[in-house]
């Protein structure tokens, strides 16, 4: 399901306030990224952040479920903010922080499969 104007509007003007973060609409969705970092996804008025090990576990214990990309798909790299967090802003900015460095590690790893 996309994500509705209303909703893309409140996060980015919640997200400006914490992080410097630009939006791109992505196949219904909204991509967040933090200089050339994607680390968030919004989809179905939900927000999604990148995790891997160094920072799953804060979502696991806050019972967050990975983003369910269509029925039956779901994209275990993502994995809801709980509201509990986005309310925070402390607390938000921390998980972003987390997120981009997931995301900027995985780009590191990428650039290095190129030049092998």
């Amino acid at each position: 399901m996309p994500v509705t104007p209303e909703f893309r509007k409140d996060v980015e003007s919640h997200l400006a306030r914490i992080s410097p973060t630009r939006s791109k609409a992505m196949f219904g969705g909204v991509a967040l990224y933090s200089g050339e970092y994607l680390y968030g996804i919004l989809d179905d008025d939900r927000i999604y952040f990148k995790v891997d090990e160094t920072n799953i576990d804060d979502y696991i214990k806050m019972g967050s479920s990975p983003w369910t990309v269509s029925p039956g798909k779901v994209n275990a790299a993502y994995y809801e903010v709980p509201k509990e967090i986005w309310e925070i802003d402390m607390r938000i900015a921390e998980w972003i922080s987390k997120a981009v460095k997931v995301a900027m590690h995985k780009a590191e790893g990428k650039n290095k499969k190129k030049s092998a």
